[in-house]
């Protein structure tokens, strides 16, 4: 019933929360944007707890103010989590995603959500390269490593399954 707005969800943004409805996310992403809008969700579990987080992928006319806002259920509450465009993206299956710095140029790589909480989430950035002076650093598993060996573990998640993405309709009842 929360995808249709009967049900508000706790909103968490900078440590603070508000109760918000479905219909509400458009403007927590671009309040100015009257074309900002949920353009689809997907469902699966980001944090390997055994229960299912929705996922609601969110687009602005300028495309680059959308993003992410992620569903989770903590007791009887719903915490509803926002990423920008860069934070998370191309969503795979096994749940681990690409992510960027604010800029996407200081760092970008491969991570996966450890655990959420009332607030906010944590990654564990699997691989990840590192820009500092013009010059790059490798990393994966917490371990430096050779620009050719980060490659590989790209191509790898590359060539995973992306997650199922279903139109979002406000007629739609879908429940966690």
């Amino acid at each position: 019933m929360l995808l249709i707005g009967v049900e508000n969800f706790i909103f968490v943004n900078n440590n603070e929360e508000k109760y918000v409805s479905i219909k509400d996310v458009p403007n927590l992403f671009n309040e100015d944007d009257l074309y900002t809008q949920i353009e689809s969700f997907s469902i699966l579990d980001l944090d390997a707890d055994g229960e299912n987080e929705i996922i609601l992928y969110i687009i602005a006319s300028s495309n680059d103010m959308g993003g992410l806002l992620i569903l989770h259920q903590i007791d009887n509450n719903i915490y509803g989590y926002k990423t920008n465009y860069r934070e998370i993206t191309l969503l795979k299956e096994d749940s681990t995603f690409f992510y960027s710095d604010p800029t996407g140029i200081k760092e970008n790589g491969i991570a996966i959500i450890n655990s959420f909480s009332e607030n906010g989430y944590s990654i564990n950035k699997i691989a990840y390269t590192t820009n500092t002076n013009n010059s790059n650093t490798y990393t994966i598993n917490n371990k430096s490593v050779s620009e050719e060996e980060f490659n590989l573990i790209l191509n790898e998640q590359n060539s995973k399954k992306d997650v199922d993405w279903y139109k979002f309709a406000e007629s739609l009842n879908y429940e966690m």
